[in-house]
């Protein structure tokens, strides 16, 4: 997978390990890209420029025409993105040259979320919106129940400002509980969700 993060090309691979791989999209060679569009079930990468190839671990497998030395080829990989790793199925990268663990930035979070047994949940679909205007201000007003009662009032007839409560702990997150929740005859109703029945942590 070639995914573009603030600028700066990265390739995603699986090797036959199940092992997740994160790599600058620079071939060692001569700086090309070495991936253009994503790949099902590819065996190893290869840049179009001189045919370097890689192995989806990142290692450097082949110079043709040139045979290079093992040695030479173990210095010449794919440049990995330093901080890796993976959270409720999410992949996390940070490209920080001495990046901090993730579980210092989630902080209480992953208990909080331990009932949903998130790391079992499938893939059902993908849905990309278009927003015109900052992402941040989006997920802002999602978790701003305050104002509800003067631009949706005929949501705060069943979802009151006093249900909604902060759920903030020791991490780099935020969002908010809705209790009880109420049924309106709508797309929201409780019964169009699945119940997990892991115990609160």
């Amino acid at each position: 997978k070639v995914i573009e993060v603030g600028g700066t090309s990265i390739i995603m691979t699986c090797d036959k390990d199940s092992k997740i791989h994160a790599f600058y999209n620079v071939c060692r060679h001569r700086g090309a890209r070495v991936a253009s569009k994503d790949e099902k079930g590819c065996k190893q990468l290869v840049c179009p420029y001189h045919w370097w190839a890689y192995r989806l671990d990142g290692s450097l497998k082949s110079t043709p025409p040139a045979a290079t030395p093992k040695e030479r080829k173990d210095l010449l990989g794919l440049q990995p993105v330093p901080g890796l790793e993976t959270f409720a199925g999410i992949v996390f990268l940070n490209q920080a040259p001495n990046s901090v663990p993730l579980a210092e930035s989630l902080g209480d979070l992953p208990n909080k979320l331990a009932r949903y047994d998130l790391g079992n949940l499938e893939h059902a679909g993908k849905k990309e919106y278009t927003i015109q205007g900052d992402w941040k201000l989006i997920a802002e007003n999602f978790v701003d129940f305050y104002h509800i009662n003067a631009v949706h009032p005929e949501l705060s007839k069943f979802s009151r400002v006093d249900d909604h409560q902060p759920y903030q702990g020791p991490g780099q997150y935020v969002g908010f509980v809705t209790s009880p929740l109420t049924d309106s005859g709508g797309p929201g109703d409780s019964h169009h969700f699945n119940a997990f029945k892991g115990p609160y942590p």
